[in-house]
């Protein structure tokens, strides 16, 4: 979904709300599970987009 953000980003030059929410919960997730498999943090991610 980023890859196609970038590309109405830059031809509309403003960011759908809902698009740039679902990416940066997206990433944040993806983060989260990054750490834990890399074993720098014990708490176990949830598996949602949801903080």
């Amino acid at each position: 979904m980023w890859f196609v953000a970038i590309f109405v980003v830059l031809f509309t030059g403003k960011w759908n709300s809902g698009m740039r929410e679902f990416v940066v919960k997206a990433l944040r997730l993806g983060i989260k599970v990054n750490a834990y498999a890399m074993m720098l943090t014990d708490e176990y991610p949830p598996f949602s987009l949801e903080d």
